[in-house]
């Protein structure tokens, strides 16, 4: 920074060209927070006429958050009829037909 805020353009300063990357920056304080969600993209589940027990496609893996935090659960399930899926904390209700 200049002391007077400004920057004076120079005949000696050249033309610079610069290479662009996406870079993930955490901050110290956030070295211990979780990383950004990433969607997972799956195919498309086939259509079923026939009667199918529910199954699970992706079976969710055990997350946890602190109080004030977020956190995502993926989970993939199919069947015929297809199947509502309820989601609890003890026994607690959390999420329902998501």
């Amino acid at each position: 920074c200049e002391e007077d805020g400004l920057r004076h353009s120079n005949t000696a300063d050249k033309v610079k060209r610069v290479s662009q990357a996406k870079l993930d920056i955490i901050a110290e304080c956030q070295l211990n927070a979780p990383k950004p969600y990433e969607h997972k993209v799956r195919e498309p589940l086939e259509t079923h006429t026939e009667p199918l027990a529910p199954f699970f496609v992706e079976i969710p893996e055990n997350t946890s958050a602190k109080e004030g935090q977020s956190t995502f659960v993926d989970i993939a399930v199919d069947g015929q009829i297809f199947p509502i899926i309820t989601e609890y904390k003890g026994k607690v209700e959390i999420a329902k037909d998501v």
